[in-house]
């Protein structure tokens, strides 16, 4: 389990530490405080450098912010990179460019892509080698969807967990999907998902329906199941934790995440916006059940540090709670 995260020059964070994370950890803060780059820069650690991650977070920044860099186009960066990535020779260079860390200590240290500029180092590769690490780009990239390293839940309703699914359909853990759905509708009995079209039967109906035609509350419910069975003894990322969840079922499904992170030995990491998802996480946290395996963390912009954390422990947001206090 990650005990103290060490993060320099990497999106907004220039030198950022935060320390005594526990095992359920809910960070918060205003638009712009680095919630979802955190999240990225632990995907960056769990995935070990992957090759297709790597390609894949790079092709989004290059695509947000510059589009295209000294005539190179977004696709032959990124098959730079990881042409970069496999040459043995060339491998240290991009390490030292993407990821710098120790794996055999809890403190990890990310370090990297802090300028798109930085990128202009594959403009050395001869054209023949851009081109033959573009088919492995094309062929491979456009459906790396999942990462076998950690569980990730992104901001947005996914419909695409049918591979997720098919990995533990008719094995106990179909179990745990089952229960988790049941927050919601109490009467689902069966799940089955093809061609990401989920579908459900309920108790007392002949007939399955579709998954949809229970809102996207049981889409969200459905994905954060499926990606805490993929985490199993890894780590869970859940990017803005309300999205779709009704206020009035977000104390069931923290309970859920206690339960299973407990049960699963998964490490979870949620970011929000929401008032109702931190009272809602304060009250199965303060739970005897799960003593100490909550923690909340604030980011704030900071002018020498650029974001900085703020730790809130359960007494201090119990008293925010309360007397109505601002703390997202």
């Amino acid at each position: 389990m990650i005990k103290e995260l060490h993060i320099q020059n990497y999106r907004l964070f220039k030198d950022f530490k935060i320390k005594n994370l526990g095992q359920v950890n809910l960070i918060a803060g205003k638009n712009n405080t680095g919630k979802t780059s955190f999240l990225e820069a632990l995907m960056l650690y769990e995935s070990r450098g992957d090759n297709y991650f790597l390609a894949k977070l790079i092709s989004t920044i290059i695509e947000n912010r510059v589009g295209k860099n000294n005539g190179f186009t977004r696709s032959e960066l990124i098959a730079s990179i990881i042409y970069l990535k496999q040459e043995k020779d060339l491998s240290i260079k991009i390490n030292d460019l993407i990821l710098q860390t120790d794996f055999n200590k809890n403190t990890k240290k990310i370090n990297g892509l802090s300028k798109v500029k930085n990128l202009t180092l594959a403009t050395q590769l001869p054209n023949s080698a851009i081109k033959e690490t573009l088919t492995l780009f094309d062929n491979k990239i456009k459906n790396y969807i999942l990462s076998d390293y950690y569980g990730y839940v992104s901001s947005s309703i996914e419909h695409n967990n049918n591979i997720r699914w098919h990995k533990i359909a008719l094995r106990p853990e179909e179990d745990i999907i089952i229960d988790a759905l049941k927050i919601i509708e109490p009467r689902v009995i069966r799940l089955n998902i093809q061609n990401d079209n989920a579908i459900i039967r309920l108790k007392g109906n002949d007939k399955p329906s579709s998954i949809n035609s229970l809102g996207d509350g049981i889409n969200r419910l459905l994905t954060i199941a499926l990606e805490m069975v993929a985490a199993k003894g890894s780590v869970l990322l859940i990017d803005e934790f309300e999205t779709g969840l009704h206020h009035s079922i977000q104390e069931k499904v923290w309970d859920f995440i206690f339960q299973l992170s407990k049960k699963l030995n998964i490490q979870v990491f949620a970011t929000t916006h929401s008032k109702d998802c931190l009272e809602a996480f304060y009250e199965i946290a303060s739970k005897k059940d799960y003593e100490n395996m909550g923690k909340y963390f604030r980011l704030e912009r900071d002018k020498k540090l650029g974001i900085k954390p703020i730790s809130v422990n359960m007494r201090q947001l119990k008293t925010a709670i309360l007397h109505d206090l601002e703390i997202r």
